[in-house]
């Protein structure tokens, strides 16, 4: 087997990996969208997992919301309706848009995850807005530490954000190899290889994405010649919806997505204060 099918076999058998890991007495919590800071709850010995979608149809999603809420959302309404979140010990997410209000509205009332929190994110950025986001970060912090029943120190966050930086250290010098004229994978490889991200525990996700990248450095290229593209958009977790795209003759080589860029392109940097850090 080779490391890109490795990484999407781990993908496509995430659910139950997760309940295997539960069954195992591992903490488990959902997070939605970016800036949910994952380390947080990997300093508290919690995996921090993405809520996505996956199912084709979606019956159950769309009798809970309005005929224009975004696609996204009723998706993963569908697999929490369909029972596929149930091991979730928590869900957190911000208000970055009204769908995603809506999203955690319904699922508060008609999941009952034992965990849920919203929080407020600014639209701005200046001084003001940094400390007010620091603020949330610190109650983010009390609610964990209350629920959870631990103390969240800083050595241990700032040990968290050592081992995410590097996540984002590897990402980056994955997507380096695709500025090549002879990128060695497709996007739609390149997705299948992000998106175990969003799976595994960091430190597992490290090793396998070395070898990954090991590997890579030697292949030949599958996309020599071809029209190079860039996606912008939000969410975007289907392989095949890239290989639509290059199968026409493209290759897709940079993104500003969720699914990509926008998750790990900015550092945690900084000292002293790694809850200002994370906020900065």
């Amino acid at each position: 087997m080779s490391k890109l099918e490795e990484f999407r076999r781990v993908y496509q058998d995430r659910f139950p990996l997760w309940r295997e890991r539960k069954a195992q007495g591992q903490q488990i919590v959902g997070w939605i969208c970016n800036y949910i800071p994952e380390e947080v709850f990997a300093a508290a010995g919690v995996l921090p997992i993405r809520v996505g979608g996956g199912a084709r149809e979606t019956p159950l999603g769309d009798a809970y919301f309005y005929a224009n809420t975004c696609t996204f959302v009723r998706n993963c309404m569908e697999l929490g309706l369909r029972g596929e979140y149930d091991f979730l010990d928590g869900l957190v997410t911000v208000n970055t848009c009204d769908h995603i209000r809506r999203l955690f509205d319904v699922w508060q009332h008609y999941l009952r995850t034992p965990f849920t929190q919203i929080y407020h994110l600014p639209c701005k950025i200046s001084t003001a807005t940094e400390d007010f986001f620091l603020e949330e970060l610190h109650q983010l912090q009390e609610d964990i530490e209350k629920y959870l029943g631990v103390t969240i120190e800083d050595n241990a966050l700032w040990e968290a954000i050592r081992l995410y930086n590097r996540t984002r250290s590897l990402l980056h010098h994955l997507y380096e190899l695709r500025r090549r004229d002879d990128p060695p994978m497709t996007g739609a490889e390149t997705l299948e290889a992000f998106l175990p991200s969003l799976v595994l525990p960091k430190e597992e996700y490290n090793s396998l994405l070395e070898e990954l990248i090991e590997e890579l450095e030697q292949r030949p290229s599958p996309a020599l010649g071809k029209v190079r593209l860039m996606i912008i958009g939000s969410q975007l977790d289907d392989p095949e919806y890239y290989r639509l795209i290059e199968d026409q003759g493209a290759v897709v080589v940079i993104d500003d997505l969720c699914h990509g860029t926008k998750y790990f392109w900015d550092m945690v940097e900084g000292e002293g204060d790694p809850w200002r850090s994370l906020a900065q």
